[in-house]
């Protein structure tokens, strides 16, 4: 009866020894790194976003288990990507719109700046009293573009009573008339902070002649 009972125990522990098969699968299974979701971290998620998210199977009592049904993730998912895309094409729309008004703009700006090397001063001769006087000039601002300050540089004749040299718009509205004396070269400096960035024009008037006009481009 001894010798039976002991080769019973000898038979099951041949029974429950795992082939070197086996145990290669076992330990490769080991290996594998498996992803997911916390069922916890996804409850307090949705509970802070407000949102009745039914793919997690929280725990009945403290003993019990919390569970994830995957398949439930793919409408919210989805619905996320389909958002995320309206927002990302809206902003690269409004972007675009933004971009070709800009590029409208500068070519607006290299139009007015390439029409301002054009020398439209008109030198005129003209008699005061009887006496014959030459006629001013009135050069380019540098710099142009500029922003707040520029400095324009002119010529007045030897013999004058007035002169003055005015800023206008586009309407031809008069913004500064800047009064400037003696003979010759001169130069004047003209703070424009107060204006608004965009193309304006200033002309020389001596004796209530125009002597010439000129574009300035301020850009802030």
């Amino acid at each position: 009866m001894q010798t039976s009972i002991s080769k019973d125990k000898e038979d099951k522990s041949l029974l429950h020894q795992p082939e070197q098969t086996e145990i290669n699968a076992r330990n490769s299974k080991q290996q594998i790194v498996y992803t997911g979701f916390v069922a916890q971290d996804v409850e307090r998620a949705a509970k802070e976003l407000n949102y009745d998210f039914s793919g997690v199977d929280a725990a009945k009592n403290e003993k019990g288990l919390y569970a994830l049904r995957y398949a439930e993730f793919v409408v919210p998912l989805v619905k996320a990507v389909q958002e995320l895309d309206e927002n990302q094409r809206s902003k690269f729309e409004s972007q675009s719109e933004e971009i070709a008004e800009l590029k409208k703009e500068i070519e607006q700006l290299k139009t007015m700046i390439k029409g301002n090397h054009l020398d439209v001063a008109v030198n005129t001769q003209h008699q005061t009293s009887g006496i014959k006087m030459l006629s001013g000039s009135l050069q380019q601002n540098v710099p142009n573009p500029f922003n707040h300050t520029t400095t324009i540089d002119y010529t007045l004749p030897q013999q004058f009573h007035s002169a003055k040299i005015i800023i206008t718009d586009n309407s031809g509205k008069t913004l500064k008339t800047l009064h400037v004396s003696g003979n010759g070269k001169g130069s004047l400096q003209v703070d424009a902070s107060s204006l608004a960035s965009g193309p304006y024009q200033y002309s020389l008037i001596v004796d209530e002649k125009l002597i010439g006009s000129k574009q300035m481009v301020l850009v802030k």
